[in-house]
């Protein structure tokens, strides 16, 4: 898991995306909101670190705590490499999903934007060619970000994977050996919580990736309710309308990841298969 998170952070500097993340890449008059959405993404970042360092810390405790009282050799289960290992993935973690939430943020101001402008001057000409720039936007943000969101769940799921052949196919001297150094049931919680802690993160900012397919979608839909005021020599068959809402339709603009859209019924599928596996994992490591 660590490998792969450095991976997925050096995919970003391969893909360069500074030039995501620098001013030159939100509007002007959108810069300030860009900015202080800043502390929003922070903190969900920061809970996952304090959830992350949390259960790590009691985890070595009961461990020092049951070395001291029994007189295990837990060395393995509490080396120096591993906490390395576990610190750099978590930091690394943290890194690339807050370089993503700040992306998502940009690209989900933009939209708002662009509704907002075709609110107050309807011109649907102009609203042709900031929706293209949009699109434009979209694709360069997905296609440098997709790199990393591929390594990030694939080490996400290689985690799930070793643990539960830790637990299916471990002998019965490890396991007595974990439940030795960590507690009855802290072998089986630390590691466990400590990657569902990390897919809830990812899952969170897949949603914020969803929420941005999720609301290209409505924004057909709400230009389409923008009707003018009711006159005696008033039309509602506006063409220019009827045509750009047909235009951002036809773009199928979003969030995509090898060419597919994130959807928020894609993740919510992704999240309870994510609780159906820790469940089956649990079940089988007690029932062991």
């Amino acid at each position: 898991m660590c490998l792969g998170m450095v991976i997925a952070l050096f995919s970003l500097a391969r893909k360069q995306i500074k030039k995501l993340v620098s001013p030159e890449c939100c509007p002007l008059r959108l810069y300030s909101q860009w900015i202080a959405t800043i502390p929003s993404d922070l903190l969900a970042v920061s809970v996952f670190l304090v959830a992350r360092f949390t259960n790590y810390c009691v985890f070595a405790a009961n461990t020092n705590r049951k070395f001291n009282l029994q007189g295990e050799d837990c060395g393995n289960y509490d080396s120096w490499s591993l906490r390395l290992s576990h610190v750099v993935a978590a930091l690394v973690f943290a890194v690339l999903m807050f370089l993503k939430l700040h992306v998502l943020s940009c690209l989900d101001l933009m939209i708002d934007d662009f509704s907002q402008q075709y609110a107050e001057d309807g011109d649907a000409e102009r609203g042709i060619l900031q929706w293209s720039l949009i699109q434009a936007t979209l694709n360069q943000a997905s296609n440098r970000l997709e790199g990393s969101f591929l390594m990030s769940f694939t080490a996400t799921a290689a985690g799930f994977a070793t643990l539960t052949a830790d637990f299916v196919l471990g002998s019965v001297e490890m396991l007595e050996r974990g439940e030795a150094c960590a507690g009855e049931a802290g072998w089986l919680l630390q590691p466990m919580l400590m990657i569902i802690s990390q897919g809830l993160l990812l899952i969170y900012v897949l949603l914020r990736a969803a929420r941005i397919s999720e609301k290209c979608d409505r924004t057909k839909q709400f230009i389409n309710s923008l009707l003018p005021p009711p006159r005696e020599d008033s039309c509602y068959m506006d063409t220019d309308r009827s045509y750009l809402v047909h235009y951002i339709e036809d773009s199928a603009a979003g969030f995509c990841i090898q060419g597919g859209r994130i959807t928020v019924f894609a993740v919510m599928k992704l999240f309870y298969g994510m609780c159906a596996l820790s469940f089956a994992i649990v079940t089988q490591g007690y029932r062991s």
